[in-house]
């Protein structure tokens, strides 16, 4: 919220819903075209072990099991949603969401874009994206979406993304009884997560991301193939030591190779 792109994004967002309030006050029989809506999940979580933390995903720094026995942290969570349409072609949307993460429950925005939809096959955004890495990974938030307790952690735990700033591109087209869909995606991540070193955090601010997928779907059945490639702008933390060791001149007299293994790792 801090950058400048979202401080006008929201600026704009701000001037969306009192322009579409105002169309809406004037148009007979329509919908509302501000919608509000919102969602929440408390759950109990349980680990009778002592000796490890039970997490749900890698951006909670903490669990259940060493940290406590009992936990409401784990999967409690609450979230607001607010969208606007400003036209038949476009539409703002927001979401903030709080739940157990580094910072541990501190609100975070989680969706902020703009929606331009030329035609019915093709859908434009730009913004703050869910990363929809994997099918239903941009809703897992939403607990009553799926019929799990929890999304399964060794499908989902090794995410460390939620969100991106950037743009997506979407094409859908029939394709017999399926539905084919292509989209397109490049952006940066924002998030932190944690490492196996206390109080040592990895930073992916600035990290890119870029990726697509090929998904078919028909009634019963969903396929997808995808690609994500993400680059990290910070150094691992953990692997700071090593890697100034590497790149010294004076290992550089003894080891001339060591300055690009120091580039590869």
């Amino acid at each position: 919220m801090k950058d400048t792109l979202f401080t006008y994004f929201l600026a704009g967002l701000l001037a969306c819903f009192v322009s579409a309030s105002m169309g809406n006050a004037q148009a007979q029989e329509s919908e509302s075209a501000v919608k509000v809506s919102g969602f929440g999940t408390i759950g109990a979580s349980y680990n009778p072990s002592r000796e490890f933390d039970f997490v749900r995903d890698l951006l909670q720094s903490s669990g259940v099991g060493y940290s406590k026995r009992v936990d409401f942290g784990l999967d409690s969570r609450l979230g607001l949603q607010i969208s606007a349409q400003a036209s038949e072609q476009i539409e703002f949307t927001g979401q903030i969401v709080s739940r157990r993460a580094l910072h541990q429950f501190k609100p975070e925005v989680t969706w902020a874009y703009m929606k331009y939809r030329p035609s019915d096959e093709l859908d434009l955004r730009v913004g703050r994206l869910g990363f929809d890495v994997y099918p239903l990974a941009d809703s897992r938030n939403v607990a009553y979406s799926y019929i799990w307790v929890r999304p399964p952690v060794d499908y989902f735990g090794n995410l460390i993304i939620n969100y991106i700033d950037g743009v997506d591109a979407v094409y859908r087209y029939p394709i017999g009884n399926f539905t084919g869909k292509v989209k397109l995606f490049t952006g940066q991540a924002k998030e932190e997560t944690s490492t196996d070193t206390p109080n040592v955090i990895f930073s992916l601010k600035g990290s890119k991301i870029r990726g697509a997928h090929l998904e078919l779907q028909s009634q019963n059945w969903l396929a997808r193939l995808g690609y994500t490639e993400l680059i990290f702008a910070n150094e691992f933390p953990n692997f700071v030591p090593l890697l100034a060791t590497l790149r010294s001149p004076m290992l550089a007299m003894f080891a001339p190779n060591a300055p690009q293994i120091a580039h590869q790792l």
